[in-house]
């Protein structure tokens, strides 16, 4: 099998330069990095940095963590709003050379899911996919454990209808409801979106704080913690897995297990 590529995930840092030289000190082989800015002035802000990492000899690819920003708005001239802010962020990567980008439906959403449109996200996000293959970058949706792609069936449909591609978050699905429930288990619900898939974020499992009620990214105590979902993925087209945690010996540590397992595989 190929072996996919491990990167970093800027939960470890914000600056180009510790970036940088943690990819290089640990032999990984990209950086993910995570666009914050939710309008024009923001962004611009953060294209200094973006335009540092793009100049590198490192891959970049990019991961959009907007919570104002919605294609899925019932509000129509807000969702139009947030595909023309989107279309201007891919404008931007196609200039510094970006050639693959994650975003996400609802994510802001949370706990208002009555704002939300199925109609509206497969309108907006097919359009926002035409305008990126049209620059040369690939979209992938990334699944959440809420909202329009909270189970692998409605994360499978979006995809199917909007043309995009995929990013598995395997603590989202270890976390999802339907997980939770018995109703289906990890392995399987990558399995149901494997064509799609592209890239995985990596890590254990996403659960709350119980005294502040924060969702955290819990880093895998063992390697068992991973290693049937890093086998599913493993046989899915998935070539980019983030190790999506900001504690140096966690990401260490995960990257690790991971090299452990796929070092088990069959060639």
């Amino acid at each position: 099998m190929k072996h996919p590529k491990i990167a970093l995930s800027t939960r470890y840092s914000r600056s180009p330069e510790e970036l940088l030289a943690f990819v290089r000190t640990h032999g990984l082989d990209g950086i993910e990095y995570t666009i914050w800015a939710e309008d024009h002035v923001a962004l611009e802000k953060e294209k200094p940095v973006m335009r540092e990492l793009a100049a590198s000899d490192v891959e970049i690819r990019y991961h959009f963590q907007l919570r104002r920003v919605e294609l899925a708005h019932r509000d129509r001239q807000f969702a139009v709003a947030s595909a023309s802010y989107l279309k201007y962020c891919l404008d931007f990567l196609h200039e510094i050379g970006g050639k693959a980008v994650i975003t996400h439906l609802c994510l802001g959403y949370r706990r208002e899911p009555e704002k939300m449109s199925l109609e509206h996200a497969v309108a907006f996000l097919t359009d926002l996919v035409a305008h990126a293959r049209g620059l040369g970058i690939e979209v992938c949706l990334e699944n959440l454990t809420y909202g329009l792609v909270n189970t692998p069936g409605a994360f499978r449909y979006i995809l199917e209808q909007t043309g995009a591609s995929a990013t598995i978050d395997i603590g989202h699905a270890a976390a999802s409801p339907c997980v939770l429930d018995g109703e289906i288990t990890a392995p399987d619900y990558i399995r149901t979106v494997a064509p799609w898939l592209r890239s995985a974020h990596i890590y254990d499992i996403e659960l709350p704080d119980p005294m502040s009620g924060k969702f955290l990214h819990h880093a895998p105590k063992d390697r068992n913690c991973l290693e049937k979902r890093i086998r599913t993925l493993a046989e899915t087209p998935c070539e980019w897995w983030l190790v999506e945690l900001g504690d140096p010996e966690e990401i260490l540590r995960t990257v690790h297990f991971l090299k452990e397992i796929l070092a088990d595989l069959p060639s």
